[in-house]
């Protein structure tokens, strides 16, 4: 189990604002463990039980954008197909955050897909494909999910951040970090080839998305 207080065995090395109200960390390795789950069923007969989406999470819900992130027991290229209609998911296909900046698809084991340009306070359905041709979605359902209200301002620029590394000192480049925090939505970042990670709290909504969440700062 991580144990980011364990300064000689941790597998993180953080850099964390003192933020009151910041209740836990979670880092998914490849080898680790999601702290979530929720089924998902297949409409496609070529799937694989080693490229089946698993532990699927909605995170960093704005009002114009949201994260999915998974897992599959082997590397896969993974896609999204979603639109505002259970059964018509006709918007593009929506690549791995790090494919969306290469241009070119490759096959992870951690998946962190954003949807963006979306609209505010609408509900979007999404199905998730892999490079095996497969659909997968929720138990026979559409995974759905409903974007934040465009009301309120966002409170002032704060940013968590950190770096994440392997037992061997490398940086834990595709590794998953996700931030909770009371009364606020979760959020996730992916850990770059740098080995870090930023999440910026301004973005912090509501679960319901109807209100930014203010994090509060006390001194050290």
């Amino acid at each position: 189990m991580l144990n980011p207080g364990n300064k000689s065995n941790s597998l993180l090395k953080l850099r964390i604002p003192t933020l009151v109200g910041l209740v836990f960390l979670v880092v998914a390795m490849m080898l680790g463990t999601f702290f979530f789950s929720q089924g998902t069923g297949v409409f496609a007969p070529r799937a694989t039980p080693q490229t089946t989406p698993k532990n699927v999470r909605i995170t960093n819900i704005s009002d114009n954008s949201f994260t999915i992130s998974f897992l599959t027991d082997e590397p896969t290229t993974a896609f999204v197909k979603y639109g505002t209609e259970t059964n018509k998911l006709d918007s593009i296909n929506v690549d791995d955050d790090r494919d969306q900046l290469s241009g070119s698809p490759t096959p992870y084991p951690l998946h962190h897909i954003s949807l963006l340009g979306l609209q505010p306070g609408t509900k979007y359905y999404f199905a998730i494909g892999t490079d095996d041709g497969a659909m997968f979605d929720n138990n026979g359902t559409s995974f759905a999910v409903t974007t934040a209200q465009r009301n309120g301002a966002p409170a002032s620029a704060k940013t968590i951040y950190g770096s994440v590394t392997t037992e061997a000192g490398s940086p834990a480049d595709g590794a998953l970090v996700y931030v909770k925090i009371p009364g606020a939505a979760d959020m996730s970042s992916l850990v770059k080839k740098s080995n870090s990670w930023a999440i910026p709290l301004s973005n912090a909504r509501t679960p319901d998305g109807s209100a930014y969440v203010t994090v509060e700062e006390t001194a050290k």
